[in-house]
C-alpha cells in the first residue's frame, strides 16, 4: 500500500520539479503520519509550510519559482525581476523570486522572496507556461520602470522588440490603459518610448548598433551605412552596418549565448546568401563592442584593409529610400522591375528584417 502511495507521490513530483503540495499528497493517499515519517527519515523535505520536496531533486531557480507560488496558490503570478530574468531581459540572471499575489494574501515567511500586490493586473497581463503563470514581457518592462537605468530600458526594448515579445507601440497602449498614478518610473517609461521610432517593420537601430557605430567613427574607420538593406536571388537581408565600398558587412548579435538553436540557424542561412553574393561577413557579439572595442576596431582596421574596394562587376549600388540604406541590385534585376516593385510597395507597407 504504501510502496504504491510513494510511487504516485513520485509520478506527481517529477511533472513539477520535485514538488508537490501537502493536498496533492493526501489526495493521493498519503496521510499525516506517512507524511512525517518521510520527513523524518529523509525521502520528503519541506519548501515551504504546504509544500514538499522530493530529496532526489535537485534544488533550481525554476523550482524556487514554482514552489512559491504552489505555497500561496491561484493567483500567483511570477513577476518583476523574476519575470524579467524568465523572458531573458538583457543583463537579467536567473535568481530572483518575485511573486505578485491578490489583495489580501501574504507570501509565507517559508519563501524567501519579495511579494508584489497590484491593483490592476489583469488578463492583458499574464501568460501560462506549463505550470508557471508569469507577467507578459509588456507589462514586466512597465513594473520594472523605476528599476531600471535608461541604457538598460533602451537595451530591453531594442533586444525584446527584435525577438518579437513587445514593441514600443504595445507598451505605450498598455501604459496609457494602466495610467501613471502610484507607478514609478513611467515618466521615463514613456521619455524612452517617445525616442524609439516605429517598431512595426521589425527594423530599428538598437542601442548596440549605435554603440558600434559610435566606436567605428572615432576610430577613424569612415561611417558605415545601419539597416543596409541587400537583395540576394530576390530575397532581402538587412545588415546591421555595411561597408559598402569593400563590400563588408557588420553583424552585431546582440543575444550571444542565449540564441535559440532557430535563430542560430537563421543566422548561418543569412550569412551563407551573403557570402555566396561576395560579401564579407564579420559578426561581433555585445560583450566585443562593450567590453573588447580595441579588438573590434583592430579586426575592423585591418579587413578594411585588405578588402577590394569596388562593387564586382554588373553590380549597380543605389540609395535606398527606406532607412537610409543600400540596395544592391544584382544582375539580370532591370530598374523596371525595380520601380514595379516600389509601387507595389506604395500605402505603407514594410518589409520585415529576415
Amino acid at each position: 500500500m504504501s510502496s504504491t502511495v510513494d510511487a504516485a507521490v513520485a509520478r506527481l513530483a517529477q511533472g513539477q520539479l520535485g514538488l508537490a503540495t501537502i493536498d496533492q499528497c493526501r489526495n493521493l493517499g498519503l496521510t499525516d503520519r506517512m507524511r512525517q515519517q518521510r520527513l523524518l527519515d529523509g525521502r520528503l523535505l519541506p519548501s515551504g509550510s504546504r509544500v514538499l520536496r522530493s530529496a532526489a531533486a535537485p534544488v533550481t531557480w525554476e523550482q524556487q519559482l514554482l514552489a512559491a507560488t504552489l505555497e500561496v496558490g491561484d493567483g500567483a503570478v511570477i513577476s518583476h525581476m523574476a519575470a524579467a530574468a524568465w523572458w531573458r531581459f538583457p543583463g537579467v540572471e536567473p535568481g530572483a523570486v518575485e511573486i505578485s499575489l491578490p489583495r489580501g494574501r501574504r507570501l509565507p515567511r517559508a519563501i524567501v522572496g519579495v511579494a508584489h500586490r497590484p491593483m490592476d493586473l489583469g488578463r492583458p497581463d499574464v501568460q501560462r507556461d506549463g505550470r508557471f503563470v508569469f507577467t507578459r514581457p509588456t507589462r514586466t518592462l512597465i513594473d520594472l520602470a523605476s528599476r531600471l537605468s535608461m541604457r538598460q530600458m533602451e537595451a530591453t526594448l531594442d533586444e525584446l522588440t527584435r525577438r518579437r515579445l513587445l514593441s514600443a507601440t504595445q507598451v505605450a497602449e498598455r501604459l496609457d490603459e494602466l495610467g501613471d498614478q502610484g507607478r514609478r518610473g513611467c515618466a521615463r517609461l514613456r521619455s524612452q518610448l517617445a525616442s524609439e521610432p516605429d517598431s512595426s517593420s521589425g527594423r530599428r537601430t538598437g542601442w548596440l548598433e549605435r554603440r558600434a557605430l559610435s566606436l567605428i567613427t572615432a576610430a577613424g574607420l569612415g561611417r558605415p551605412t545601419t539597416e543596409a538593406l541587400i537583395e540576394v536571388k530576390g530575397k532581402r537581408y538587412y545588415a546591421d552596418l555595411l561597408f559598402s565600398a569593400a563590400r563588408l558587412i557588420v553583424e552585431l548579435d546582440g543575444h550571444g549565448s542565449h540564441a535559440t538553436r532557430r535563430e542560430r540557424q537563421h543566422d548561418a542561412e543569412r550569412a551563407a546568401a551573403l557570402i555566396s553574393a561576395g560579401y564579407h561577413v564579420v559578426v561581433f557579439t555585445r560583450e566585443d563592442v562593450v567590453e573588447r572595442p580595441d579588438y573590434v576596431v583592430a579586426t575592423l582596421r585591418q579587413l578594411l584593409g585588405t578588402r577590394r574596394l569596388s562593387c564586382p562587376s554588373g553590380e549597380v549600388g543605389t540609395e535606398s529610400d527606406r532607412g537610409g540604406g543600400i540596395r544592391y541590385r544584382p544582375p539580370g534585376r532591370t530598374l523596371r522591375a525595380d520601380a514595379e516593385q516600389e509601387a507595389s510597395e506604395v500605402g505603407g507597407r514594410t518589409s520585415a528584417r529576415r
